[in-house]
């Protein structure tokens, strides 16, 4: 207890004052990446001599400060961050900090500052004593550089045939500087940059440059390429391509091997600028040859690519020889035909209208046909050119003439109701014709002959003759017979007069061969055959009818059957009269008279059944009656007429407990149903009004205090449950209030007493700097008393007073710091 602190008061005094205002004393260990696991604090001091009086108390004196070390030390650094050690010459003073010209503010030594900016830093520090004096400020200024140097790089002319250059460049700060040649090993370099002897391809140079400092910057590049290899030419089109060639003019196309000029030369006149494609106009007749070459952008010229090929403008000549037979009339199956040319050449022949095709002399062949016939030779030379055609026609005959019917009036047919017959002959050269009919003799006819007045029966027509040189024609026969009689037709129907069927069948036959023609309410004849079945038919009157043609065109007189389609289904209406609570009257109708009707009740088996029906004594719930009408024809009305009833039993009510008697929530919901499934509710709270409400009903914001809930369930007819169900209970959400507490303590125990205005459970949280433990809950009271045993004597423990009402409200009392005695 003699002790002292900062040479002042006792240690013993300072910490009753610690204590005695509930104070803490704290020890901290600064320094980068320090971690404390665990520490112990050793006081240490001196047992004061009795000298027999006070000591003196000396004059309070400012401290004196100063910068003890700085890391880095540097007055420019390329580091960003910087840690600065002080000192005072006083023992516990308190520092204050300041970092470029920002207020004073508490610190410890050593400070670090980190990510600092490019540019001049200040840090100024002084020390205050517990006697509230200061000391001069201290200072130290340093300058932070981390920007790294760049180079810039002259540029190289690209590409080029150059081997050895001279490449300067220039950096925005001193330094040193590393050069990489093609991706190779850095080496030091200085501007300019000497490169002697180097290959063909690509070449890059990279420079670096680092500043005293140590930044380096960001390398700069540069590239080029060396090409010492001359192009070569290609030439890819040559139009036209042939040789030799009828044209003047002659186009190239060509291309080098890398991006290039070019020069041309036309027979080996000296080479000129030139371009792709080159055309050449205005050749000579006779042989040519171009030639080109390819000059790349370094200069490097290269080797020679050529093209030859001859000009010729001038035709060939053809003669012709022996011709067998000679041109002009023949009768001869064959012919043979030999020519030459003037220069080398190939043929082309062609026999009447046929193709070109090639060919040498002599052409020779058949006549494929009697008639005229011609023969065509032209010569092609080499280039193409044409000779003059050549030809050779003769007209071949070796065949007779031919005869045949132009025309057989008034038709060709074989069975006919004509009177007159008029025969036209057409032949393919002037002909005598001769002519038999019925079998008579033959007679000198025109080429046309009409027969009249002709009897019914079977005729024939013979017709024969010869041409001018005695060929004797073909014959002509022609068969017909004459019939003027009409047929008679009968039609039979499946169906005749009123039907629901949309389809309806007929047959019908002649008393002769011949066609039929139908038509079905007057859509138009059309062609049919014996039997016809008519499908699709729409309501209303139809009628059927059919004629005959027979082989020589005599038409029948129409036979003809009618009928009706009805094929419409009535429709129905039902109406329903309540007469009593369990019977109802229905009333039915059909849209078409004389209908009759068939009755469900409840899905039962369908019954005849009358207008007006009569349900009596009908079971509580829903009943249902279809009706379906019939008409005269038997048309069923499918869909009907369905009327449903109720017979409704008694509502009921039935409510959901929720089973909330107290609660500190302000909102409640309660579910309700009733045993008729489209019944409707009335709700009340607290005996308002009773209002329409569906289940789920929810109710929010509820005052403290009782309540009451009730619901009744109303009919679709509008009869209310009398029997309305209800729930009541209490909204208590107020937390419970601390009267009285107080709270003593022993070396081992700490008893805290309290009351709360309601009653309420109780228990204690407690714990060594926290409230990490908790009492056991007691029951509800509003007197509380907690013990805790088995604490640790001259300790500080934290308690707190809690617990909750019966509707679950919380209370807590103030978190309080109690000792334990000492002894």
């Amino acid at each position: 207890h003699k002790m002292r602190a900062n040479g002042g008061e006792r240690v013993f005094a300072v910490m009753g004052k610690i204590r005695r205002h509930k104070g803490e004393v704290r020890f901290s260990v600064l320094g980068k990446n320090i971690r404390v696991k665990a520490a112990t604090l050793v006081i240490n001091g001196h047992r004061e001599s009795d000298c027999g009086g006070p000591e003196p108390t000396p004059t309070p004196v400012p401290p004196t400060a100063s910068i003890t070390g700085a890391a880095p030390s540097e007055a420019i650094t390329a580091s960003t961050g910087i840690e600065i050690a002080f000192a005072a010459d006083q023992p516990s003073v308190n520092f204050s900090c300041s970092l470029d010209s920002a207020p004073f503010t508490t610190c410890l030594s050593p400070i670090i500052y980190a990510s600092l900016d490019n540019g001049t830093h200040s840090f100024r520090v002084k020390a205050t004593n517990s006697h509230g004096l200061e000391s001069p400020i201290v200072s130290r200024n340093w300058t932070v550089d981390t920007v790294a140097p760049s180079v810039t790089i002259a540029d190289v002319a690209t590409p080029t045939n150059l081997t050895s250059f001279l490449i300067p460049f220039t950096s925005d700060d001193v330094g040193t500087y590393s050069c990489v040649l093609d991706g190779g090993d850095p080496y030091p370099c200085s501007t300019p940059v000497e490169l002697l002897g180097l290959g063909e391809g690509d070449h890059s140079l990279s420079i670096t440059a680092t500043d005293s400092l140590g930044n380096r910057g960001v390398s700069a590049h540069v590239q080029w390429q060396i090409d010492l290899t001359p192009p070569t030419t290609t030439i890819t089109e040559s139009h036209p391509s042939a040789s030799p060639s009828t044209s003047e003019t002659r186009q190239f196309v060509f291309n080098a091997s890398e991006s290039s000029s070019f020069q041309c030369s036309l027979d080996a006149v000296a080479f000129s600028d030139c371009s792709s494609p080159m055309l050449l106009e205005n050749l000579s007749e006779g042989w040519h040859r171009f030639e080109i070459r390819a000059i790349d952008s370094t200069g490097n010229v290269g080797p020679v690519a050529a093209a030859t090929w001859e000009s010729d403008f001038t035709a060939p000549t053809l003669t012709l020889g022996s011709t067998v037979p000679a041109a002009g009339n023949t009768n001869a199956s064959n012919f043979n035909v030999e020519f030459a040319s003037s220069e080398s050449s190939t043929f082309l022949c062609r026999l009447d209208d046929s193709n070109e095709e090639t060919c040498t002399s002599p052409f020779a062949g058949p006549f494929a046909a009697d008639g005229v016939h011609s023969v065509s030779i032209v010569a092609v030379d080499l280039a193409g050119l044409r000779s003059q055609a050549q030809s050779v026609s003769w007209s071949v005959d070796s065949s007779s003439p031919v005869i045949s019917f132009a025309s057989i009036l008034p038709a060709a047919s074989a069975r006919l109701n004509t009177d007159d017959m008029e025969f036209v002959i057409q032949t393919s050269e002037p002909v005598t014709l001769m002519a038999s009919f019925d079998g008579g003799p033959s007679e000198p006819i025109a080429a046309s002959v009409l027969y009249s007045n002709l009897s019914e029966g079977q005729h024939r027509l013979s017709v024969t003759g010869t041409d001018s040189f005695g060929n004797t024609l073909n014959t002509l026969v022609h068969d017909f017979f004459v019939d003027r009689t009409v047929p008679i037709v009968q039609l039979a129907a499946e169906i005749t007069g009123g039907t629901a069927q949309t389809v309806n069948s007929f047959t019908f036959s002649a008393n002769e061969d011949a066609t039929f023609e139908c038509e079905l309410d007057g859509a138009g004849f059309g062609g049919c055959s014996g039997g016809a079945m008519i499908s699709g038919l729409a309501e209303g009157a139809h009628e059927y009818r059919v004629r005959a043609t027979d082989g020589a065109g005599n038409v029948s007189a129409i036979a003809s059957t009618t009928w009706s389609v009805d094929h419409t289904a009535p429709t129905t209406s039902v109406t329903s009269t309540q007469l009593n609570a369990t019977s109802y009257r229905f009333d039915f109708a059909s849209s078409e008279t004389n209908s009759t009707f068939v009755c469900s009740f409840d899905n039962s088996p369908e019954t005849p059944c009358t207008s007006p029906l009569t349900m009596n004594s009908l079971s509580s719930g829903s009943h249902s009656l279809i009706v379906f009408a019939v008409d005269a024809i038997g048309n069923r009305d499918l869909a009907g007429a369905q009327i449903a009833v109720q017979v409704e039993e008694p509502v009921q009510t039935f409510l959901n407990n929720p089973g909330i008697i107290l609660t500190n929530q302000k909102q409640i919901t309660f579910t309700f149903t009733s045993n008729l499934a489209n019944a409707t509710f009335l709700c009340s709270l607290d005996g308002a009004a009773p209002t329409a409400c569906t289940s789920p009903k929810s109710y929010t914001n509820l005052a403290d205090g009782p309540h009451t809930f009730s619901v009744r369930a109303r009919s679709a007819s509008g009869v209310i449950d009398p029997n309305p169900k209800t729930h009541s209970w209490s909204v208590d959400s107020a937390s419970p209030l601390i009267l009285t507490a107080t709270t003593t303590a022993t070396t081992t125990t700490i008893t805290a007493v309290w009351t709360t205005n309601e009653p309420a459970t109780a228990q204690v949280r407690w714990g060594l700097g926290g409230l990490t433990n908790v009492t056991a809950e007691t029951n509800f009271a509003t007197s509380h008393s907690v013990v805790l045993n088995g604490l640790n004597p001259n300790t500080v423990y934290t308690i707190q007073v809690t617990g909750r009402d019966g509707a679950g409200n919380v209370y807590q009392g103030p978190v309080q710091s109690i000792r334990t005695r000492f002894f």
